[in-house]
C-alpha cells in the first residue's frame, strides 16, 4: 500500500512537472479520485458522468456513479404529481420517512431515487434534539477503521451507513442495539437521474 502511494505521488508530480494530458484508466475509485483533475466515469463503453472529482463524488447524477464511487446510502422517494413544480424545497415520502429536499431545480418525475454518502450521516447523541430529516435509528453494527468508525443503523426497514471521523479518542461510544437519533442533512441529499 505504501509503494502505491508513493507511486501515485510520483506520477502526480511528473504531470505537474511536465504540463502536460495525462489519460490514467483504473478502477480504483480512490486512485481515481487523488490522481485526476477530471473522471470520466464508464459503464459498458458508456460514459455516465464526466466531472472534477469532488463534483463527481459530491454530486453524482445516477446510481451508478454514486455506487462507483464510495459507499453510498440509497432510498426510495416519491411525491405527489402536483409538487412537481419549480421550487428550491420539497417535501417528499421516502422509505425512511418524510425528507426535506433543497434543490437547484423542479424534481423531474414523481418516484426517484435520493442518495447521502455515509460521512454525511449525522449520529445525535442529544435524543432530546429531533427535527427537520430527523429519524430514530438502531445500531446493528459498528466496524472500526483507525481514521473513522463505520455504523450499519437501522431506521424502520431501511439500513443505513454512518461513517464518523474518529479525531478526539473515545468521543463515540455507541453499541450494538443502542437506540440513536440521525439527521439526514438536506443539502447532503441528492436526487439521482435514474
Amino acid at each position: 500500500m505504501k509503494l502505491r502511494r508513493q507511486l501515485q505521488e510520483e506520477l502526480h508530480r511528473l504531470q505537474r512537472r511536465l504540463g502536460i494530458t495525462f489519460i490514467y484508466v483504473t478502477h480504483d475509485q480512490e486512485e481515481a479520485l487523488a490522481l485526476s483533475d477530471r473522471i470520466a466515469v464508464m459503464n459498458a463503453g458508456r460514459i455516465e458522468q464526466i466531472g472534477r472529482p469532488q463534483e463527481i463524488y459530491e454530486r453524482p447524477r445516477n446510481r451508478f456513479v454514486a455506487q462507483f464511487l464510495g459507499a453510498c446510502n440509497l432510498l426510495e422517494a416519491h411525491c405527489s404529481p402536483e409538487l412537481l413544480v419549480p421550487s428550491s424545497e420539497f417535501r417528499v415520502q421516502s422509505s425512511i420517512g418524510a425528507l426535506c429536499l433543497k434543490l437547484d431545480g423542479p424534481l423531474a418525475r414523481s418516484q426517484f431515487t435520493v442518495t447521502i454518502r455515509p460521512e454525511k450521516v449525522q449520529i445525535i447523541t442529544d435524543v432530546g434534539k429531533l427535527g427537520e430529516n430527523c429519524f430514530t435509528a438502531f445500531v446493528r453494527d459498528i466496524s472500526y477503521s483507525g481514521a473513522a468508525t463505520e455504523y450499519e443503523l437501522a431506521v424502520g426497514n431501511q439500513l443505513l451507513k454512518a461513517s464518523v471521523g474518529n479525531t478526539t479518542p473515545g468521543q463515540h461510544s455507541f453499541r450494538i442495539g443502542q437506540e440513536v437519533r440521525v439527521h439526514l442533512p438536506s443539502s447532503a441529499l441528492i436526487v439521482l437521474d435514474d
